[in-house]
């Protein structure tokens, strides 16, 4: 899902932005300081979402919201408490909701319901103490079939330093010192 950050505020912008960087489920791609240059963008940029602050909202900035919404791109605005807000996105999150809340935006812009949690609990691999989370059972999977970092975050949509830090933590867990023998151990496994 690509995703994009509005908002007059740099430090908030970066935040959302390296927030959104690091969910398997979002790739950003860009950023603008205006509605109006997010709007101009839009033709260019392949984009599914964006995230607009309302607190960077003007009263002409509806209409160009309008047009972004008209152009298939699904609208979470951080709410800045005008009336407009609820009538032009998809979705309005509170500004103190925390990344929880935000998430549950996203999904709600995106149709994908209303649950409160970010991410979904799932199994362990191996036996205590080195289990291995679905995460990093599904990028030892990867290993196992030879790929390298690169293509591994190119896949899953993580960045590859992000692929590199885990990987390290695969071979830590299962006592590995290189992916040859992360890909013997899953082998002997199955």
């Amino acid at each position: 899902m690509k995703v994009s950050v509005v908002s007059g505020d740099a430090l908030l912008r970066e935040g959302l932005l390296s927030i959104l960087a690091h969910q398997a489920t979002f790739r950003v791609s860009g950023s603008s300081d205006s509605v109006a240059s997010a709007e101009a963008s839009v033709g260019d940029i392949p984009i599914d979402l964006m995230v607009i602050d309302g607190s960077s909202v003007s009263s002409k900035d509806w209409a160009s919201i309008k047009n972004i919404r008209n152009a298939g791109v699904k609208v979470v605005m951080i709410s800045n408490g005008a009336k407009q807000e609820k009538d032009n996105a998809d979705s309005v999150v509170e500004r103190s909701g925390g990344a929880a809340n935000l998430f549950q935006g996203l999904r709600l812009a995106l149709g994908q319901g209303t649950t409160s949690h970010v991410r979904e609990p799932g199994a362990y691999y191996g036996t205590y103490p080195r289990m291995l989370t679905p995460r990093e059972h599904e990028v030892a999977m990867m290993i196992a079939q030879g790929m390298p970092n690169r293509r591994i975050s190119e896949t899953i949509g993580l960045r590859e330093q992000s692929v590199k830090n885990l990987v390290s933590t695969i071979m830590r867990k299962l006592d590995c010192e290189n992916r040859v023998q992360v890909a013997l151990k899953l082998a002997s496994k199955s």
